[in-house]
């Protein structure tokens, strides 16, 4: 079966969800679009503010979950 990461960060205002083929991708996607949409937006928060309240799930293609 393949493997599928789920990388998520919930923020006051927003939830950030990434779905990619490895932990270390899914984080990374997850950490740019968080930069892009904080610079976009002119936000004051940093990747170092919220690192630690990333959430990764890894999940079987087909299978399901219970959140």
């Amino acid at each position: 079966m393949q493997t599928v990461f789920l990388a998520q960060l919930e923020t006051t205002n927003f939830r950030f969800q990434v779905i990619d083929a490895s932990y270390g991708e899914a984080c990374l996607t997850l950490k740019n679009i968080f930069e892009k949409h904080i610079k976009k937006n002119h936000g004051t928060y940093t990747w170092k503010d919220v690192a630690d309240s990333v959430f990764v799930k890894e999940f079987q293609i087909g299978e399901g979950v219970v959140f």
